[in-house]
């Protein structure tokens, strides 16, 4: 018989507590604006956004505070916060860009500087840091393999901890293209590097809890696997949660491209990418506000300031997860 592997860990919230994840791209296309109120109205306690590599370092040793402190100046100090920190910078990474997808970093000391500077900045306000988003969806979201991830993680994990050791550092979440797709494939293969090689370097395990609400309980079964086929357990927290997303209904695809065009004429009129276009039915590119038509991240920036409604309104996660925020 197996031994028995149970979870110990300082970090594991307690209780459930349930929050919203204000899209992808605060402050990046626009003037970082006001939400947390209006989220903290509908009940969240927990508040997660996101920020950029470029957004707040966009050169070497220069800092911009705009996005960070506009965030910091609407929080009242009961709630929780989590950061999801992407490395995408003109400068700084493998891929020259301000948004997506996120890469390996240039000079990983140059992206430990930056990471500690934001968690310095926060001052212990900031609970959760997350490195990256998704990563094993690297259609979309990460120019990298799996080992560079985890070389990247761990220079993310002593960053947060130098400055501020008592927050906790969150795996990049684990989405849709790994629990829909079968065992042994590429994104599983990827995840599975990650819960070995990068076990030491988080401290909590997110999911990405998309499509039928009923594969719920197997999602996190599957999240759990991962680490227990390394030897050890850590919280799970669901990073996002949400749905039926529209881009879950094909036939609405057409109709939703229509209504994208026609919203902001003369933008994204290219088709999608063939690879897209072949990828199995019911299977959305991503987790995210982005619809499936867009050809090119650039393309689509101005769907990204805002994001899909939230249409599920709660989960009952059962003490199988202890923390939920809703895309």
């Amino acid at each position: 018989m197996k031994p028995r592997i149970t979870l110990t860990s300082a970090f594991d919230p307690p209780g459930i507590r349930l929050g919203v994840v204000r899209g992808i791209s605060y402050g990046l296309f626009g003037k970082p604006g006001e939400f947390v109120p209006q989220a903290r109205a509908l009940g969240a306690e927990l508040i997660r956004a996101y920020l950029y590599w470029g957004q707040v370092e966009p050169e070497p040793g220069s800092y911009r505070w705009e996005a960070v402190d506009a965030l910091l100046g609407q929080l009242a100090g009961d709630e929780e916060v989590w950061i999801t920190l992407c490395s995408a910078s003109p400068w700084g990474t493998r891929v020259p860009t301000d948004f997506q997808p996120q890469s390996p970093a240039h000079d990983q000391a140059a992206y430990g500087e930056f990471v500690r500077q934001v968690v310095r900045r926060c001052a212990g306000r900031v609970r959760y840091w997350q490195c990256n988003n998704e990563p094993s969806n690297t259609d979309l979201l990460w120019s990298g393999t799996a080992p560079e991830y985890v070389d990247q993680l761990k220079t993310f994990y002593r960053a947060v901890k130098d400055a501020d050791p008592a927050a906790a550092v969150v795996l990049g979440g684990c989405g849709y293209d790994v629990f829909s797709s079968e065992p042994g494939s590429a994104p599983r293969q990827f995840f599975d590097h990650l819960a070995g090689a990068g076990r030491d370097a988080f401290d909590l395990f997110s999911v990405h809890l998309y499509g039928d609400p009923a594969d719920v309980p197997r999602y996190l079964d599957t999240a759990r696997q991962f680490m227990r086929a390394h030897g050890y357990l850590k919280p799970v927290i669901a990073g996002e949660h949400g749905g039926p997303q529209p881009f879950e209904f094909p036939d609405a695809t057409a109709v939703m491209q229509q209504v994208f065009t026609a919203s902001s004429p003369g933008r994204c009129r290219r088709r999608a990418p063939a690879s897209w276009r072949r990828r199995r039915a019911g299977t959305p590119p991503n987790g995210g506000p982005c619809p499936p038509s867009t050809p090119r991240w650039t393309a689509c920036r101005p769907r990204c300031r805002c994001s899909w409604p939230a249409v599920r309104p709660s989960l009952r996660p059962g003490g199988t997860a202890s923390a939920a925020a809703s895309w």
